[in-house]
């Protein structure tokens, strides 16, 4: 009777690693593919999804809320639908900006003074709400900031913790050859130290240092080591940073 309990608990322990045993494989298949390119591959869905949405919108605004007894109404109606078309796109491509929305704002601005009738003012009434929605959309989406809204982000930066948490940890050749080789994958101490040619104490020190500020993690006690979501908004922002500084011609080089 007791040689079948602990048959039956045997049994039951190894059913228990076997299911372990899948969770840290697909634990370790989920840690191998960099953060930033799960984020990224939302994102875009996120945005695609969300066009659509804005897209349908602004055809049917466009098409019941004109006024369609004018007969400026098919080419005012054309115009109005490139400005916005023109505004989506940039959206779209993440490209919308301070600038470039003044611009097709300007273009708005610009028909309106020519209107010739009263009534036209209930079409640029409803072509400059659908403008704002989609200001509004880039900026829940994170691609459109004016001027003042960033002047009043970088007054509120505190310069310690600017440099303690994000450029100070950073601004090491080693560290910053670890959190790029991370940000292909999970790597290995060992592996990390062909990269970087450090060894030993030397490079746990700089792990340490990265680790500390949660630019990367250790996946488990002596495990693999892989970036964060924070590690990876701060490599992508250098780049960015480091490539808007150059000249086109180089960047198309550098590719």
């Amino acid at each position: 009777m007791c040689m079948k309990k602990d048959m039956k608990i045997e049994d039951e322990l190894k059913e228990i690693k076997s299911e372990l045993s899948l969770i840290r494989k697909e634990l370790r298949n989920m840690s191998a593919t960099p953060l930033g390119q799960n984020n990224a591959k939302t994102n875009d869905n996120f945005r695609g999804v969300i066009s659509s949405l804005i897209l349908d919108d602004l055809d049917q605004s466009l098409d019941n809320n004109l006024v369609s007894n004018c007969s400026k109404h098919p080419a005012c109606k054309k115009a109005f639908r490139k400005i916005l078309l023109d505004n989506q796109e940039l959206i779209d491509s993440g490209k919308f900006n301070e600038e470039n929305g003044f611009e097709n704002k300007g273009k708005l601005e610009g028909m309106k003074k020519t209107a010739p009738y009263d009534k036209c003012e209930i079409c640029f009434g409803e072509v400059s709400e659908l403008f704002g929605k989609q200001v509004k959309v880039a900026r829940s989406m994170k691609i459109y900031r004016s001027k003042s809204e960033s002047m009043m982000k970088i007054n509120k930066i505190s310069e310690d913790i600017l440099v303690a948490d994000f450029l100070e940890p950073i601004a090491n050749v080693h560290r910053l050859q670890i959190v790029k080789s991370l940000a292909n994958g999970t790597k290995s101490f060992s592996e990390i130290s062909k990269i970087t040619g450090l060894t030993g104490g030397n490079l746990l020190f700089h792990l340490q240092k990265l680790t500390e500020n949660e630019i990367i993690l250790q996946s488990h006690e002596r495990g693999d080591y892989l970036i964060t979501e924070k590690g990876y908004v701060i490599l992508e922002s250098v780049l960015e940073l480091y490539l808007s500084m150059l000249p086109s011609e180089e960047i198309k080089n550098k590719k």
